[in-house]
């Protein structure tokens, strides 16, 4: 490092708790994610998770998002969207909606609006564990 912090040595680059390493010409745009990142994946919880977005999560808290992405997948199957159009349609980034819809995720409750907006349907469930999709 210099006298002023900043990375001097061969092979050094800044980090950023964020987004990681930074380029070593340091213009690199730091976008923050949305919500908190998650250790574990939604499904993990369940008996059966091969079964996504139908495995077993009785009275388990991820039912609600496995009832989110029961939903989101049923909307786009009957409408035959892919993750790309849906994107389109709802601001939401494309592989952010196919983390929602296998479970990679769990969505922060802006993603929700925006889903449900772009596809003018409710997804979250009428009550835990339940479907949405109106």
């Amino acid at each position: 490092m210099t006298p002023h912090g900043q990375p001097g040595g061969r092979g050094e680059q800044p980090f950023h708790p964020v987004g990681g390493a930074l380029s070593a010409g340091g213009d690199q745009h730091l976008h923050a994610r949305r919500g908190r990142p998650r250790s574990r994946s939604p499904w993990e919880p369940a008996e059966d998770p091969e079964n996504w977005p139908h495995a077993d999560l009785s009275g388990h808290v991820a039912a609600v998002v496995q009832a989110i992405a029961a939903a989101l997948q049923q909307v786009m199957a009957e409408r035959e969207l892919s993750f790309h159009r849906l994107a389109e349609l709802s601001g939401v980034n494309r592989q952010t909606v196919n983390d929602v819809a296998v479970g990679r995720c769990r969505p922060d409750v802006a993603t929700i609006a925006q889903l449900e907006a772009g596809l003018s349907v409710r997804l979250w469930p009428v009550q835990p564990g339940g479907s949405g999709g109106s």
